[in-house]
């Protein structure tokens, strides 16, 4: 559905279409199944997160990792606390490499502490961007989180029994009283305790939620009641009746979507907040922090299927001519450090053409200092094909600078 129509819907419907069209992108885009998912200009164009917390690719890693294979031990809660402080699939897997499960069940927090900061000296990042992380002025960030890991650590055993068989709102305030570990990661870690034999069996699943700022505006979007969002920043205060409307919409939300998999009352927290920010950017009365690539991906001419000319000149698949066709397409140009190389500097060091570097971004290869041809997936350009890496001196830092080259062509569908 095109934004003209779905700007003429209820706001009732217009949530409960948003969540149904979400889940669908997310299905297709599962399936492998080609751009554009959905005709929906603003969920082309910008990010919103999975209905379901469950389905977000960190919780799936996490959960794949580390909470399944603890879940039914007393290990799992201290394990999913150090998880979700960092809240970054790269450092779980870094943990994991390290250590093992150990890193997580057997804390150490000092020489994780060292193991982490040699990461960051190096330019990776070890902490999540989808919410902000405290911590003491003046204090190094990684340091700081290790040593309030200490303090759930000695406590473990204590939290283990006042969580057991409780309910969320009771695992919520017990979390709260830790330092630097406020309400909306405490809301985190109850969410994946959950699903844990700590709290599996919460008597309030279907009745309680910790509502952040985004979900408080978004039940005054259904409410019609928008004019009292003065600032997309801030929490305006909450109704009277809040608990109330959180629970008739997880009911309407089940009698109007039976075919979905369930929700409980942590999808509907998250699916008002999500729809807060739909409902700004279809109506253009705020701004979206993240873009989303969810149109159609536009190849480069020199990536398209080709086909030669007598002439030597190339001809692309629409049937416009261009010059001849590059020996290299640089796609992606990392640094060792991770640090991000501006497209001159690339072109500077290697000596090549500045209109051929590439935008994409995407991970590195497995095994990034391997010079040998490799094959290796480009997402952003659904192609697939033999990659060469190249190592270039650049004095404090090596340069990696990934290209595809005429025989990786060859292997392009």
């Amino acid at each position: 559905m095109r934004v003209s129509e779905v700007s003429k819907l209820s706001a009732l419907d217009r949530f409960l279409y948003w969540i149904r069209e979400r889940h669908n992108i997310y299905l297709k885009r599962k399936k492998g199944k080609p751009k554009p998912w959905t005709d929906d200009e603003v969920l082309q164009q910008f990010f919103f997160t999975n209905p379901y917390r469950e389905n977000d690719k960190t919780t799936v890693w996490f959960r794949e990792n580390i909470r399944d294979r603890l879940k039914d031990s007393p290990e799992v809660l201290f394990a999913t606390v150090a998880f979700r402080w960092f809240n970054k699939i790269e450092t779980g897997r870094a943990l994991l490499e390290w250590r093992g499960l150990d890193s997580l069940t057997s804390w150490r927090g000092h020489t994780t502490a060292k193991m982490l900061r040699r990461r960051t000296a190096c330019g990776t990042k070890v902490f999540t961007g989808a919410y902000m992380i405290s911590a003491a002025p003046g204090s190094n960030k990684v340091e700081h989180v290790c040593e309030c890991l200490d303090i759930v650590w000695k406590d473990r055993r204590l939290l283990v029994n006042e969580l057991l068989g409780k309910s969320l709102q009771n695992a919520h305030e017990w979390l709260v009283q830790y330092p630097y570990l406020g309400g909306f990661m405490a809301y985190e870690l109850v969410t994946d305790l959950r699903f844990t034999y700590l709290l599996q069996n919460a008597r309030d699943k279907l009745t309680w939620c910790n509502p952040g700022p985004g979900c408080i505006r978004g039940l005054y979007w259904l409410a019609g009641e928008e004019e009292k969002i003065t600032s997309n920043s801030s929490c305006p205060p909450k109704p009277k009746d809040w608990q109330k409307r959180m629970r008739d919409l997880l009911k309407i939300t089940r009698e109007r979507l039976p075919d979905m998999p369930r929700f409980e009352m942590r999808e509907i927290e998250h699916i008002c907040c999500e729809v807060d920010k739909y409902n700004r950017m279809l109506f253009n009365t705020g701004r979206s922090k993240r873009r989303y690539d969810g149109q159609v991906a536009k190849t480069p001419c020199d990536l398209r299927p080709q086909a030669k000319r007598s002439d030597g000149y190339t001809q692309i698949e629409n049937g416009q001519t261009k010059m001849k066709k590059p020996q290299v397409a640089i796609l992606h140009c990392l640094s060792l450090s991770g640090s991000p190389l501006s497209r001159n500097q690339i072109a500077k060091r290697s000596k090549v053409d500045p209109t051929k570097v590439g935008d994409y971004a995407g991970p590195r290869p497995p095994n990034q200092t391997d010079k040998a041809l490799k094959r290796w997936q480009f997402p952003a350009l659904d192609t697939l094909g033999y990659v060469h890496v190249e190592k270039h001196d650049m004095g404090s830092r090596d340069l990696l600078l990934y290209t595809i080259t005429e025989t990786g062509k060859k292997a392009i569908q």
